[in-house]
């Protein structure tokens, strides 16, 4: 997201050089340490990783990737961010995984929260709502079907934010989903536990677990259920899942003759209801095509209509204008190996830290039948599970 000089955007780019790498895609390494550290958590992996941090561009990422595995024999993972935007630069640390089994258990339960002094919303509340308006104007009109409108929070602490123990305290409030922590070139890092998957491969199998359609968690199990039997029961969420559900599906056929869809389901975080369903398949093989790796799938199926809209290019034209750039959030973030195998994530559920700011961003999918405050209290809820990881969740309502 966007946001102006005076609230000190995190979107700046710094000073970077040709990597005088010979390889054919166009590489630049970020000029400072080589000890940048890239973590990445879920329930197939733990990683840390340090290393180079590479910026390359995203249609790029393929080669860059394998000419940062051929250049380093002891490297045996890459973690890295996909930009919303595939204009925009992509980045990733190459290495060995040097994490240990059990690491960091205990330091879950010991971060400390930041002393936050201020908060900004951006953009407001009411312009958030004035977006939303406009974007079901363009809906019924028929410019598009779906757009995905997304407000931030900025927050400002006393001192540096520290991205690990942000990254810790958000997995001791919701211990499932995929951890990240990714060095930026602008000294930053982005830092989040998405609950989204955007695709596995595991060897021949591939799945991918698209989220669309959701409600806030109360903590009371009666109100609770009731918001699930309500979300179940939504015609206009079943509609927006539908169209993302329909659109992995599609992406995913060209690799997977044998693509299936499950039935759907329930994923709860610590503070959302969203609707998902399993979208699986196995990878086609020929001796004569080289198979695709999990960051090639990434970028084929990125961005879905969860977090971009339908159509793509319709909706993707709307954001520029009406938010800027987003960088990586809503992006992709994750991991892959040798081999080709890993996890990309979707890149919600995250801040982008810089020094002791924090951009916390979160979206809503607009269709047709969306009301605007409702779009503005669901982006609340999701911008909750970081901001209860800064100390923030319960003072901020909207």
């Amino acid at each position: 997201m966007s946001i102006t000089p005076a609230e000190r955007t995190v979107h700046e780019t710094s000073r970077v050089e040709w990597d005088p790498d010979p390889s054919p895609y166009r590489s630049r390494r970020w000029v400072g340490p080589t000890d940048h550290t890239a973590r990445f958590i879920s329930s197939r992996l733990t990683a840390e990783v340090r290393g180079d941090l590479h910026q390359v561009a995203s249609t790029d990422f393929e080669d860059a990737v394998e000419s940062a595995f051929a250049n380093n024999p002891t490297a045996d993972i890459i973690i890295g961010c996909l930009p919303f935007d595939p204009a925009d630069s992509a980045v990733f640390v190459c290495g060995a995984n040097e994490t240990e089994p059990g690491a960091g258990s205990e330091a879950v339960q010991q971060a400390a929260a930041p002393q936050i002094r201020s908060v900004i919303d951006v953009p407001g509340v009411a312009e958030y709502e004035r977006r939303v308006d406009e974007a079901l104007r363009l809906i019924d009109e028929g410019a598009m079907e779906k757009v995905v409108l997304a407000r931030s929070k900025l927050a400002a602490a006393a001192a540096p934010i520290d991205p690990q123990q942000l990254l810790e305290r958000l997995r001791a409030n919701s211990p499932h989903g995929f951890g990240f922590h990714v060095p930026l070139v602008d000294g930053g890092s982005f830092v989040g536990l998405s609950p989204e998957l955007l695709v596995e491969r595991d060897q021949l199998a591939v799945s991918s677990h698209p989220l669309a359609g959701s409600r806030s968690r109360t903590g009371g199990s009666d109100e609770d259920a009731a918001r699930i039997a309500d979300l179940r029961a939504s015609g206009k969420d079943a509609r927006e899942h539908q169209l993302v559900v329909e659109a992995v599906e599609s992406a995913l056929d060209p690799y997977c003759p044998d693509t299936r869809v499950d039935d759907q389901d329930i994923t709860a975080t610590d503070s959302m209801f969203h609707l998902g369903t399993w979208v699986r398949g196995n990878l086609a093989t020929d001796e004569l095509v080289r198979l695709p790796s999990v960051s090639a799938l990434a970028r084929a199926l990125h961005p879905t209509p969860a977090v971009c809209g339908a159509p793509t290019e319709e909706a993707r034209e709307m954001l520029r204008r009406v938010e800027g750039g987003r960088g990586y959030f809503t992006g992709a973030v994750g991991w892959q190996d040798r081999d080709g195998n890993g996890e990309w994530a979707v890149a919600i559920r995250g801040a982008m830290i810089e020094g002791s700011t924090a951009l916390v961003s979160a979206g809503a999918g607009i269709v047709a039948g969306s009301d605007p405050r409702a779009e503005a209290e669901e982006t609340g809820a999701k911008l909750r599970t970081v901001l209860s990881a800064l100390g923030l969740g319960e003072q901020v309502t909207r």
